[in-house]
């Protein structure tokens, strides 16, 4: 029977996913528990999601820095992605599976909650419900809350479109189907969203692994 793969192999499939726009980019596991909060301190983690994706030829171990000396210098593991891990960690990325929660108290979160529950919706709304009109950084808040839905709207189009522009200037949001509990990233990676995997695209079971 196969197995359930654990959070952080989903977590670190996410992580590479925001930050590694093509094989050729090569990267350490330190900068794996630098890209994802739920990873941040769980190196030792993210070493055994590696050896996973290692098994399942996702990606590839990058010989040392030619003039670094092994014996006095301890160096990280370099990586980069196979073709298979690129697809593989760009579905995983949308689809967000097995993925630690999102932080309730972040405000994308909240802003991905509300959106979910409206479908439609503008920055000016959204700071009006999520942001304490009297604090001093309201403004500052509500042109964050605008960067996000310009974000996904750009990083996850089948799943938020850019509406009408109401009276005021406003650009409304609408989310056209149900886009999980994570936000879509919103940094610019070069990666184009990727519709929820396919069975095949997840990690298949080690062959030590269960049934």
């Amino acid at each position: 029977m196969k197995r359930i793969q654990p959070w952080f192999v989903g977590a670190t499939l996410r992580a590479i996913a925001m930050n590694v726009a093509s094989t050729s980019h090569i990267f350490t596991e330190r900068d794996i528990t630098a890209w994802d909060k739920a990873l941040e301190g769980k190196q030792g983690m993210v070493s055994l999601a590696m050896e996973r994706l290692l098994t399942h030829d996702m990606v590839t171990q990058c010989e040392p820095l030619k003039n670094a000396r092994r014996q006095l210098i301890k160096l990280d593991a370099r990586w980069s992605l196979t073709k298979k891990g690129l697809g593989t960690c760009r579905s995983v990325a949308h689809a967000q599976p097995d993925a630690a929660p999102p932080n309730p108290n972040a405000l994308s979160t909240k802003l991905w909650k509300l959106l979910s529950d409206r479908k439609v919706l503008t920055a000016a709304k959204a700071a009006e419900i999520l942001i304490d009109a009297n604090t001093r950084d309201f403004a500052s808040a509500q042109r964050l809350i605008n960067g996000y839905l310009r974000a996904w709207s750009r990083n996850a189009p089948e799943v938020v479109t850019v509406g009408a522009i109401l009276k005021g200037g406003h650009q409304r949001y609408v989310m056209v189907k149900n886009g999980g509990i994570h936000p879509p990233p919103t940094k610019s990676t070069g990666i184009k969203p990727m519709p929820a995997p396919k069975s095949h695209d997840l990690i298949a079971p080690h062959p030590t692994e269960g049934a």
